[in-house]
Protein backbone atom coordinates (compact mmCIF):
# COMPACT_ATOMS: atom_id res chain seq x y z
CA UNK A 1 0.00 0.00 0.00
CA UNK A 2 1.50 3.03 -0.79
CA UNK A 3 2.15 6.03 2.13
CA UNK A 4 4.28 9.47 2.27
CA UNK A 5 7.22 9.38 3.85
CA UNK A 6 7.96 10.14 7.35
CA UNK A 7 8.88 13.57 8.47
CA UNK A 8 9.35 15.97 11.43
CA UNK A 9 6.41 18.29 11.60
CA UNK A 10 5.40 20.87 13.78
CA UNK A 11 2.03 20.34 15.61
CA UNK A 12 -0.33 23.52 16.84
CA UNK A 13 -3.64 23.07 18.72
CA UNK A 14 -6.35 24.45 16.35
CA UNK A 15 -7.23 27.11 18.44
CA UNK A 16 -4.13 28.38 17.79
CA UNK A 17 -4.87 29.02 14.12
CA UNK A 18 -6.79 32.01 12.94
CA UNK A 19 -8.34 32.51 9.35
CA UNK A 20 -7.85 35.79 7.52
CA UNK A 21 -9.81 35.32 4.41
CA UNK A 22 -8.19 32.25 2.32
CA UNK A 23 -5.13 32.10 4.60
CA UNK A 24 -4.40 30.68 7.97
CA UNK A 25 -2.36 32.06 10.42
CA UNK A 26 -0.54 32.12 14.17
CA UNK A 27 -0.09 34.83 16.19
CA UNK A 28 3.47 34.19 17.77
CA UNK A 29 5.73 36.61 20.33
CA UNK A 30 9.16 37.30 19.06
CA UNK A 31 12.55 37.20 21.12
CA UNK A 32 11.71 41.53 22.11
CA UNK A 33 7.84 40.47 23.47
CA UNK A 34 5.87 41.55 20.14
CA UNK A 35 3.65 39.77 18.73
CA UNK A 36 3.80 38.78 14.91
CA UNK A 37 1.46 37.59 12.41
CA UNK A 38 2.94 34.36 10.51
CA UNK A 39 0.65 32.69 7.72
CA UNK A 40 1.05 28.93 7.90
CA UNK A 41 0.24 26.08 5.53
CA UNK A 42 -1.74 23.51 6.96
CA UNK A 43 -1.89 19.25 7.02
CA UNK A 44 -4.33 16.84 8.59
CA UNK A 45 -4.59 16.33 12.34
CA UNK A 46 -2.22 14.11 14.05
CA UNK A 47 -2.62 12.91 17.68
CA UNK A 48 -5.38 15.74 18.72
CA UNK A 49 -3.11 18.70 16.88
CA UNK A 50 -2.96 20.08 13.45
CA UNK A 51 0.05 19.80 11.35
CA UNK A 52 1.84 23.06 10.18
CA UNK A 53 3.11 22.32 6.39
CA UNK A 54 5.04 25.31 6.23
CA UNK A 55 5.54 28.79 8.15
CA UNK A 56 6.34 27.86 11.38
CA UNK A 57 10.60 26.31 11.66
CA UNK A 58 9.32 25.13 15.57
CA UNK A 59 11.53 27.27 17.76
CA UNK A 60 8.66 30.04 17.76
CA UNK A 61 6.32 30.88 20.72
CA UNK A 62 2.54 30.47 19.38
CA UNK A 63 -0.07 32.29 20.82
CA UNK A 64 -3.06 29.87 21.95
CA UNK A 65 -4.90 31.77 24.25
CA UNK A 66 -6.88 35.12 23.54
CA UNK A 67 -5.80 34.53 19.42
CA UNK A 68 -8.64 37.10 18.40
CA UNK A 69 -7.48 39.61 20.86
CA UNK A 70 -3.86 39.75 20.15
CA UNK A 71 -2.92 42.11 16.79
CA UNK A 72 0.81 42.33 15.42
CA UNK A 73 3.43 44.59 17.12
CA UNK A 74 1.71 44.08 20.66
CA UNK A 75 3.81 43.90 23.20
CA UNK A 76 3.22 40.57 25.24
CA UNK A 77 4.32 38.54 28.34
CA UNK A 78 3.77 34.97 27.00
CA UNK A 79 3.61 32.61 29.57
CA UNK A 80 4.85 28.61 28.54
CA UNK A 81 2.24 25.24 27.93
CA UNK A 82 1.56 22.38 27.29
CA UNK A 83 0.14 22.35 23.93
CA UNK A 84 -0.99 18.66 24.20
CA UNK A 85 -3.33 19.91 26.69
CA UNK A 86 -5.20 21.73 23.64
CA UNK A 87 -5.41 18.47 21.59
CA UNK A 88 -8.81 17.92 19.45
CA UNK A 89 -11.74 16.54 22.18
CA UNK A 90 -11.29 13.24 20.07
CA UNK A 91 -8.07 12.68 21.03
CA UNK A 92 -8.67 13.66 24.86
CA UNK A 93 -11.17 11.12 24.92
CA UNK A 94 -9.34 7.83 23.54
CA UNK A 95 -6.15 8.79 26.12
CA UNK A 96 -8.48 9.27 29.07
CA UNK A 97 -10.55 6.33 27.38
CA UNK A 98 -13.02 4.82 30.89
CA UNK A 99 -11.96 7.64 32.87
CA UNK A 100 -13.35 10.50 30.85
CA UNK A 101 -16.72 8.52 30.74
CA UNK A 102 -17.40 7.65 33.89
CA UNK A 103 -17.56 11.17 35.16
CA UNK A 104 -19.73 12.24 32.29
CA UNK A 105 -22.20 10.07 34.48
Amino acid sequence: MAGSPKYEGILVADRAIGSDQDQKYVMIVQPDGLTKYQRVELGPIVDGLRVVRSGLKGDETVIVEGIGKVRPNLKVNAEPTDMNKYATDQLASRKQGFAKRERRN
